[in-house]
Parts: structure tokens; sequence; C-alpha cells
């Protein structure tokens, strides 16, 4: 009971902390039903992400890559569809900038809304996934060059000047050993989001946040894989188990809280699902503005979680 309180407490404060446009735009998506990727700010307007694909029964990074549509909010509750980043795979988007492969699979172009900004040649790398840190920067996972599809070897940072840096050697950001075109870096990677997750051999995951000049980064090793993350903040799913008490066992949300100086990770006392670890999550993390919100699969109900 104290739990539940205490929960529904920490939601009431932090529903009016958060940007009220942001809150504004939550109720309407739960009133229109939709399923929510993302809920971001850009530039004074307010744009989001819906899934138009299938959901997924998998937790964590290997979940369903998702068809992805972008609303631009009107007023009144009504949104308005952008035919921005089309082809642009869920995972390779961050707000409205997006990185593909070309047609001839050759070299990496890097989009803004629709409109090509730069690219570059991948000069015989074997491209396996992308993620985009900002206009000019972006991480790229490769791998090694045998088969038709192999994990992810290496991580690289490609700039707009076409310069090459080995990030990590050691990376393997497809660790529950599925090979399918899965979503590899974020599953909801938004334009104030720093975070970049991956893991090295069978350690816990290995999270990075770059600071907004992208020429610094800082990283530590989490108990949980990054599924939702906004500017300071990154939380996703974790099994919590009592030896002592099987009752208490659930699904839960951990966070992680960049403070400048360290990585402070921390338990919301919110179940995403009952008493069932082989069962997927019922509750759907996403960044809501500059914080988390979470969202019902079965009646779209949304709550914000934490709030920058």
């Amino acid at each position: 009971m104290f739990r539940k309180i205490f929960l529904v407490l920490v939601l009431f404060q932090m529903s009016f902390a958060m940007d009220p446009s942001i809150v504004k735009v939550l109720r309407c998506l739960e009133k229109k039903r939709m399923s929510v990727v993302s809920v971001e700010k850009i530039d004074g307007k307010i744009y989001v992400k819906k899934e138009t694909g299938k959901e997924s029964d998998v937790i964590g990074p290997a979940a369903f890559d998702p068809g992805v549509s972008i609303l631009e909010y009107k007023q009144d509750c009504l949104f308005q569809e952008r035919d921005y980043l089309k082809g642009v795979k869920h995972s390779q988007r961050k707000g409205l900038l997006g990185a593909k492969k070309n047609s001839t699979r050759d070299s990496i172009i890097v989009l803004k809304k629709n409109k090509a900004i730069w690219s570059c040649p991948l000069g015989g790398k074997k491209v396996e996934d992308i993620s985009v840190l900002d206009q000019s920067k972006l991480v790229v996972g490769c791998s090694d060059d045998f088969g038709e599809r192999d994990f992810i070897d290496t991580l690289w940072l490609l700039d707009d000047k076409c310069r090459w840096t080995l990030f990590e050697p050691n990376a393997n950001m497809n660790p529950h050993g599925f090979a399918v075109d899965c979503t590899l870096f974020h599953d909801k990677f938004v334009a104030s989001s720093r975070f970049l997750s991956y893991y090295i051999g069978k350690r816990d995951p290995y999270t990075v946040v770059f600071d907004s000049s992208w020429n610094r980064h800082w990283g530590t090793s989490l108990s949980f894989w990054v599924n939702a993350s906004a500017r300071d903040v990154g939380c996703g799913y974790y099994y919590f188990t009592d030896p002592d008490d099987t009752d208490q066992n659930g699904w839960v949300v951990k966070c992680a809280r960049w403070t400048g100086n360290n990585f402070v990770e921390f338990t919301l006392p919110y179940e995403v699902r009952d008493r069932n670890e082989s069962r997927p999550v019922q509750g759907l993390l996403f960044p809501c503005g500059d914080g988390i919100c979470v969202q019902d699969r079965e009646t779209k109900k949304i709550e914000v979680l934490v709030d920058e």
C-alpha cells in the first residue's frame, strides 16, 4: 500500500514539473489511443513518433523495430503527419535527423527531415547499424567481413569530414544471439538524448553519455539495457527477484541519471508487468519531453515516470 501511495505522489508531483505543452499532447495521445514511440519539442514544435508496425513480444534491445510515423501537433488534439525520414529505420533516427546506406550500399547518407546534408563512402567497412549523435557525427557499428549478417564487433565515430575514428573495438550490439534485423542502439532515440548502450562480451550493458559538443564522453556498466532516454536520464526494464519472498518478483523500471560527474542508478516503484519473467512487459517506455513516460499496451494510458 505504501508503495502505491508513494508512486501516486511521485507521479502527481512530476506531472506539474513537466512542460505543460508536452502534458497536453500526452493527454491527446491517450484520448486517440495511439501507440507512442516518443514525444519531443524541436524548434518550438511538438513532434510525436507513433508505431505503425506490429508490437513486439520481446523485451529490451532485441525488440521488433516497428514502422514509425512522424506527426506534428497542431492544436485541439489535431496532428499532421509529416513525410520525414521515409526509408530510414527507427534505430537510425534521432529527432528529425536520420542516416542510412545509399541504394548501392557503398556510402552513408545523413538527412535532416528528407534533405541529404552530407554523405561518406564506407571504404570497404561492413556496416550493420548506425546511430546519430548529432548533425555532424554518427556512431557506426561494423562487423567482420564474412557471412550474410554478423554481430557488431567494432564501433566507429564518423563525422561530416568523413573521418573514421575507432571508438570501441570489442562491442557486441546484439547480445541475445538473434541474427535478425533488431534495434541495436536505441529503440527510442530522441533529439535530446546523449545515451548510447552496447555490450562487451557477456558483461552487463555498457552505457556511454556524450557531452553537448560531442568532444567528450563518459561510460559505465549498468545492470539494465537503456530502452528510452532523454538528455540526462536513461531507463529500461529489470526483472527484480527476492529470494526470501518470491511474491515480490516482477518487472520494474530501472534508470540511470548522468549528474555531470557520474551515473546514479535507481529503481522506480513501478511494475511494468506482473510476476511472470517470461512474458513481455505491459508498459512500454518512451521519452516525453525531457523525461521518461510509460504507456500501457492495452489501455494506452500514459504516466510520467521521470521528469528532468
